[in-house]
């Protein structure tokens, strides 16, 4: 599956090597905090195995 946008974005970068999942977490739930609006606040879902 593919996604767009700000976890598209997040979820690639863990795919890629490039941030791990934690770290991809913190920044998603620094985001809610900052008032981004995302449906979850755990990506491990969206990472493809």
């Amino acid at each position: 599956m593919t996604y767009a946008g700000s976890l598209g974005c997040l979820v690639m970068s863990v795919e890629r090597g490039l941030l791990t999942l934690a770290h991809a977490n913190d920044l998603l739930v620094e985001m809610i905090s900052q008032g981004y609006y995302a449906p979850l606040t755990d990506l491990s879902a969206l990472i493809k195995p």
